[in-house]
């Protein structure tokens, strides 16, 4: 039986968060570092830099999920193309290997490009639009993908 400390149930908990950045887009005001690390607030004065550390990646995964939500209200508004927001994606998680061996787990694609728009095709899915708004953005985010990248 493996034996779970605070710590490891918190980096857990961080692992998931992280995941979900790209699986489901969490709005920013449901991810705040202080409502994931206020049941670990017992931690000794030995774990406040890693808990530090863990505020910091926290914060940087809600502004991260903040900005992919302004990206795509853009998309669906037509301010952007697919491509642009896609390639913003990709650079958004260029430095966090998780999130991309996600992106690259989860979308089939010959680049992370491709695979990040179809995350941002998915992403439209899980936004508050009526469902007359969500399917004309899918459809035309579809046909886009098709003009784009042709050979996917």
């Amino acid at each position: 039986m493996i034996r779970f400390t605070w710590f490891r149930r918190l980096a857990v908990a961080v692992a998931a968060i992280a995941g979900s950045t790209v699986y489901f887009g969490l709005p920013e005001n449901q991810l705040t570092g202080a409502d994931f690390l206020a049941p670990f607030g017992d931690a000794d004065a030995a774990d406040s830099a890693r808990m530090a550390e863990l505020q910091t990646r926290l914060a940087t995964i809600a502004r991260r999920i903040a900005y992919k939500e302004q990206l795509v209200a853009g998309l669906v508004e037509r301010r952007y193309q697919l491509d642009e927001v896609a390639r913003e994606f990709v650079h958004l998680i260029a430095e966090d290997e998780d999130s991309q061996w996600v992106l690259r787990a989860k979308y089939p694609g010959r680049t992370d490009e491709v695979r990040a728009a179809l995350n941002v095709i998915e992403y439209v899915h899980n936004q508050p639009l009526s469902a007359r708004e969500q399917s004309a953005a899918i459809a035309h985010l579809q046909a886009e993908f098709r003009r784009l990248y042709p050979s996917q």
